[in-house]
């Protein structure tokens, strides 16, 4: 089942009000016309690595809704086609939960790959009241997006409608809805692009502070708690006072509880502690780790600094594992991590 979390399947791309003719940023350009000529190439593993960093957990309890749709989504992943679909194994009453995971996964991954930015500057709208609303900046600028999953194409223009609605209500340069049409018949995948009116000036983004709230969570999800909730902290004093305090975090012995993992030249810490979930007969292994590099960044604090790493995405079939640009990994088998 796991297996074809790592089979290599591009989604299709679909400009869905013809706005590629109307960008005038020639890297934005060439990159969203390449995606729409070629496809997107992706594995089911790096959807779910998109899509898991915003959905809030604490480190020994990975969300409910996550983890239903990983283990319900990989068996529907289908071996036949050229590009990603889903046969319907899946019960039908689990496929919202999933579509709304899928979606938020693979909405993500377009707009990094896009626009070409680090995953750890989308950041989740808070004052918003819904789960798929995101935002980043982009060179001086800031882009708002939406994440919808439909199965059913009929639904795609309500959800069109619904999602430009919604970003009238926000200040943003660049407004996008990207709608995931989630067909449960074989049907190809496709991703629908849509482009709202955005707003002419300058809007206020601290980027900082959305990298370190990304790694907060990152961290989290990692098992690397005293880290996180230092993150947490320092974020605390900066939303109370305004200031952005620029001394390392006063921490000891922040990975001891943790497991160092070796890939190839990298090293990454993850959880000690073995988390097995059950699905049908078998036993599976879910890991998130964090690059050693990323862990020394936050230690001192030198977000300038993180603010320019950059990991390329990459899956090592080999060890199930997918790497992202921010420097985590996410680990997905039936075998220990060892």
């Amino acid at each position: 089942m796991i297996r074809k979390l790592f089979l290599c399947r591009p989604i299709h791309i679909i400009d869905g009000d013809n706005r590629l003719n109307a960008c005038t940023d020639k890297q934005l350009k060439t990159r969203f016309k390449n995606m729409i000529d070629n496809g997107m190439p992706t594995r089911g593993i790096q959807i779910f690595h998109y899509a898991a960093v915003h959905y809030n957990t604490r480190w020994d309890n990975y969300p409910a809704r996550f983890l239903n749709a990983l283990f319900n989504v990989a068996p529907a992943i289908s071996d036949n086609g050229n590009y990603l679909n889903l046969n319907d194994s899946e019960e039908p009453e689990l496929q919202r939960g999933s579509s709304e995971v899928l979606g938020i996964g693979l909405s993500n991954m377009f707009m990094c790959r896009c626009f070409g930015v680090n995953i750890n500057r989308i950041e989740k709208i808070q004052d918003s009241g819904k789960r798929c609303d995101y935002r980043f900046p982009y060179n001086n600028q800031v882009v708002i997006f939406e994440s919808k999953g439909r199965a059913h194409r009929e639904q795609i223009s309500s959800a069109r409608k619904d999602c430009i609605q919604k970003k009238c209500n926000y200040n943003a340069n660049l407004k996008y809805a990207i709608i995931s049409h989630l067909p449960r018949d074989g049907s190809a995948t496709t991703l629908h692009i849509f482009d709202p009116p955005g707003d002419n000036g300058l809007v206020s983004f601290n980027e900082k502070y959305v990298i370190a709230k990304h790694y907060s969570r990152v961290s989290e999800l990692s098992g690397l708690t005293i880290l996180a909730e230092a993150i947490r902290k320092r974020l605390g004093q900066y939303e109370k006072t305004g200031e952005w305090d620029i001394s390392p975090l006063l921490i000891n012995n922040v990975m001891k509880i943790g497991l160092s993992i070796q890939i190839g030249n990298n090293t990454f810490w993850t959880r000690r502690s073995l988390k097995e979930f059950k699905y049908g007969d078998q036993n599976y292994y879910v890991h998130f780790g964090l690059h050693n590099r990323v862990i020394d960044l936050l230690m001192n604090w030198d977000i300038e600094q993180l603010s320019k790493f950059r990991f390329e995405d990459n899956v090592i079939e080999d060890h199930s594992i997918s790497q992202m640009s921010d420097g985590s990994f996410f680990y997905v088998s039936n075998q220990r991590l060892n």
